[in-house]
């Protein structure tokens, strides 16, 4: 009975040591922030529209310049399952109330854990002047 004891303790522990051993097991979850930035959404937006208009499709900016309240600032990014974090800017730029240019960033990759940056699929890169 001991030995059989002796035995169920071992296979235990090999099955948890196993179990936290392999990081392709381990689940990580999708985390996504800021403002959706769509391409629905962007070509909506043009110039002349007022801060109004602007945030009724964008919604709240995740970003304003408390000193230069005339600049919107959205950002969002993604990370599936702890790969490359996926980063989309987004920014506005008031004049008088009303959009005067727009400055999209488009969409880059970059490695989730330090490293160098890796240019990833560029969305439209469109300026309004």
């Amino acid at each position: 009975m001991n030995k059989l004891l002796k035995q169920l303790v071992f296979l235990s522990l090999c099955t948890v040591l196993i179990g936290c051993s392999n990081p392709i097991w381990i689940y990580k979850v999708d985390v996504q922030q800021g403002n959706l930035i769509s391409e629905r959404d962007t070509v909506k937006l043009k110039k002349g529209m007022t801060m109004a208009e602007v945030r009724q499709i964008m919604g709240e900016p995740v970003a304003v310049d408390t000193f230069n309240t005339q600049r919107w600032n959205y950002i969002y990014t993604l990370q599936l399952n702890g790969g490359k974090i996926k980063k989309r800017s987004l920014t506005i730029i008031f004049k008088n109330d009303r959009v005067w240019r727009i400055l999209d960033a488009g969409l880059s990759d970059r490695p989730a854990k330090g490293g160098k940056s890796q240019p990833g699929r560029q969305g439209a890169k469109r300026k309004t002047a």
